[in-house]
């Protein structure tokens, strides 16, 4: 007898059952896995999922036979979680292989005004609190933020003083030994800009500020050490946001051109070319991307023009498609987002979009099924 598969999400509370020939998206502690049973056995598979440290079990050593995979998950709702040891925007957060996330530098509020900072604190996902680690050796905001294969986190690009003094200086952080190090410095100084993994392993920086909206890309090879000017974006901006896909190109959206654009364009570095995708359902700049498990994408928060939104819309690249997405919890812009490894996001910082005044609060996903 054939067993269909099952398409849906399961929240496993306590165990689940696959049956032979079957599939399941179970969800437990956080975390979804795809679950195909095609055992020699011809037997239904128990998962168990009662704590944390069983489920992991399972789907790192499945039984023989039985298939786990990465599901596809969407953001269900948000909670929120641990406030940054800052209120800041315009800084960077990327989630390191470790599956914490690093937060550095930024427009901090001071008190009674605000100022930069080269402060760096790193998330720890699993206690869910936030600790300070090795400081930038100066101070930083509107900078690119990039984990490389080797583990480092490069931040690149950005200003060194409020509105002046951009640069084109690269410092790699080496969570092992908290530290930072030198890298190879980007071609020319920018700020505001945005900058992805490729799936080759290299990085690409796009767009940005410095006297004028910029449209140069260049991409940093991870073999050679060295950067390389790839295709201009087709359109010159800055505030725009970027998220690496599953099938390693890089998306580029949004950003502010002299108006706001919703225009979203896909670079594969195969090819060295840019290609139109669906435009986002509305434009913003300063706002929030990343890629969820089973690739689809998210964008959050930003400027919309006349004010600042909580909005959050999802990219289906599969079917160049947008939906709604539930909003956040707080109206925020110039905030930062990390998909974490569990699946969930991590949202934080910004301003709070009613009179821009500072927020240092994070709010997490809880994961679910696509519409």
């Amino acid at each position: 007898m054939v067993v269909l598969s099952v398409a849906v999400i399961i929240e496993a509370s306590d165990s689940s059952t696959v049956n032979h020939g079957g599939s399941q998206s179970i969800t437990a502690h956080s975390t979804c896995r795809n679950v195909t049973n095609n055992s020699a056995t011809g037997l239904s598979v128990y998962v168990p999922t009662v704590s944390s440290a069983e489920w992991t079990s399972f789907y790192t050593n499945p039984p023989g036979g039985v298939g786990v995979g990465t599901c596809e998950t969407c953001v269900a709702s948000w909670t929120q979680t641990a406030n940054l040891p800052q209120a800041k925007y315009f800084f960077s957060q990327s989630t390191m292989l470790n599956g914490n996330v690093l937060a550095c530098g930024g427009l901090a509020d001071t008190g009674p005004s605000f100022a930069m900072t080269n402060r760096c604190d790193v998330f720890n996902v699993s206690l869910g609190t936030w600790s300070q680690v090795a400081s930038l050796s100066s101070i930083l905001y509107l900078q690119s933020s990039v984990t490389m294969n080797d583990g480092r986190v490069v931040l690149c690009g950005g200003s060194l003083a409020m509105n002046s003094n951009h640069t084109n200086v690269c410092r790699a952080y080496d969570p092992v030994a908290n530290t930072w190090g030198v890298f190879a410095a980007m071609p020319t100084v920018k700020s505001g800009h945005t900058a992805a993994l490729l799936g080759n392993g290299n990085m690409i920086a796009c767009g940005g500020y410095v006297s004028t909206y910029l449209n140069r890309c260049d991409v940093y090879s991870s073999q050679t050490g060295t950067w390389t000017q790839a295709a201009n974006l087709p359109e010159a901006k800055h505030g725009l946001a970027s998220a690496t896909l599953i099938d390693g190109r890089v998306l580029v959206c949004g950003g502010y051109t002299g108006a706001l654009s919703a225009r979203c364009d896909v670079y594969n570095s195969s090819t060295n070319t840019w290609t139109r995708v669906a435009d986002m359902p509305q434009g913003r700049y300063h706002f929030s991307m990343s890629t969820l498990q089973g690739g689809r994408v998210i964008a959050c928060g930003g400027n919309s023009g006349s004010s600042d939104t909580n909005r959050c819309d999802t990219y289906n690249p599969a079917t160049n498609t947008w939906t709604s997405s539930p909003q956040l919890p707080q109206i925020k812009g110039a905030h930062k987002q990390s998909t974490l490894s569990d699946g969930r996001v991590l949202i934080c910082g910004g301003y709070d979009g009613v009179v821009r005044d500072f927020t240092n609060r994070c709010d997490v996903s809880a994961v679910g099924s696509c519409p």
